[in-house]
């Protein structure tokens, strides 16, 4: 499928989970807060057709306060979920969970200074949990993982790399040997840390949340080539390239808030676009060239997108999936919001809220086929829920065509 076809039916299929008539599974297995829920790729069954021929199944990773993850399928024509495992490998809270492009490695990220890497044998987990391929040891709390290929900063072939944030630094980790069974010390020591980059954050100290007097973080990293932008709790954005040769770093802003999270948009085959998003609830379309000049956030579309922290933000096409503590998930057309002009509180094309639960992450998925059927996850909760649920969207089969 051509990349704008894709775009097309993704934008179109998020827009209808967000609607009335989609359908609302309420998922339980966690006994604290949910910081992160991921899906993989979708799976074209070896595993056995049900009755009408539907193979395919999708696998979701959710990371918990619990200091789990739990394994989830959701698969049949009602795509109903089901818990496959609990995964118990860190001594403190799961802060986030990431999928490599195949489906085959999970990665954990901890408050325990650990990412735990996870072997997956899709068709195979009604008979064995995943297993504990690697440990990759940081200085400081793990928020995120981002699996990528060693072009990013600059090494030829197409070697399997995993960058991390950790505390002020971001780290590139050479996977090759990890999944082999060694394990990494992020210290400097590892021979899988091919590159460490420590940031200079500066400003009010703030850790988010789950840890308000720890000093500043970089809360969340996106990729695009051998590029990296970094979201810093200082409230500057910081953007980040590779080349065999040196590392270029520069730094925009700071705003007045923490930059909580972040994530390339594409506008058409060329054009990307960066989306800030911050923990006083405002969104910002960047003009990264300009910023870049000025050494400032120069934004190009601003609007208050959520009432509370934003924790999460996913691009779908043009379409921009945000979710706040303050209990809601919301979906916006960027691309007809900056055709109409600027707008303080403009109105976001979906929304889902359920009262009293605070969304701290929130993942998508198209599914194959000619239609708009597609899963939606969010994920949250609050301090002292016990069995905490979790939410999956999807839009009955009826209405996939319209």
């Amino acid at each position: 499928m051509v990349k704008e076809e894709w775009r097309g039916r993704a934008s179109g299929a998020v827009e209808g989970l967000l609607s009335e008539v989609a359908s609302t599974q309420q998922v339980l297995g966690h006994n604290e807060r949910i910081f992160s829920c991921r899906c993989s790729r979708v799976f074209e069954g070896k595993r056995k057709r049900d009755e009408e021929g539907a193979s395919s199944f999708v696998l979701i990773a959710t990371g918990s306060e619990d200091k789990t993850v739990r394994l989830w399928r959701s698969e049949g024509l009602d795509r109903k979920i089901k818990l496959l495992h609990v995964l118990k490998a860190h001594d403190e809270e799961c802060l986030s969970v990431s999928w490599s492009d195949d489906g085959k490695t999970l990665a954990s990220c901890g408050a325990d200074n650990t990412v735990v890497l996870w072997s997956v044998d899709a068709d195979a987990l009604d008979d064995a949990p995943p297993r504990v391929a690697g440990r990759l040891v940081h200085k400081d709390h793990v928020y995120k993982a981002i699996f990528k290929t060693g072009s990013v900063i600059g090494c030829e072939g197409e070697s399997d790399v995993l960058v991390t944030c950790s505390g002020n630094q971001i780290l590139f980790w050479g996977l090759d040997e990890v999944l082999r069974g060694a394990e990494g010390d992020g210290g400097g020591t590892g021979s899988q840390v091919l590159l460490t980059k420590t940031l200079d954050l500066r400003g009010t100290a703030y850790g988010g949340p789950r840890n308000p007097n720890k000093l500043v973080d970089v809360f969340d990293i996106a990729v695009d080539g051998n590029r990296i932008v970094a979201a810093c709790s200082d409230g500057t954005v910081r953007i980040l390239k590779f080349s065999s040769a040196e590392t270029w770093e520069q730094m925009i802003g700071p705003l007045n808030v923490p930059v909580s999270c972040l994530g390339w948009m594409r506008f058409g085959e060329k054009q990307k676009e960066l989306v800030i998003c911050c923990g006083d609830g405002t969104a910002h379309v960047i003009d990264i060239l300009e910023s870049k000049e000025k050494g400032q956030i120069v934004s190009r579309y601003s609007w208050r997108a959520h009432r509370g922290t934003i924790f999460d933000c996913l691009a779908v096409g043009t379409m921009l999936l945000t979710c706040s503590s303050d209990s809601s998930v919301k979906l916006w057309d960027t691309k007809a919001m900056m055709e109409t002009g600027p707008s303080r509180s403009p109105e976001p094309k979906g929304l889902f809220e359920k009262k009293g639960y605070p969304f701290h992450s929130v993942d998508f998925v198209l599914l194959p086929g000619n239609s708009e059927e597609a899963l939606f996850l969010a994920a949250g909760g609050q301090t002292g829920f016990f069995g905490t649920p979790w939410y999956v969207r999807t839009k009955p089969m009826c209405l996939k065509c319209i």
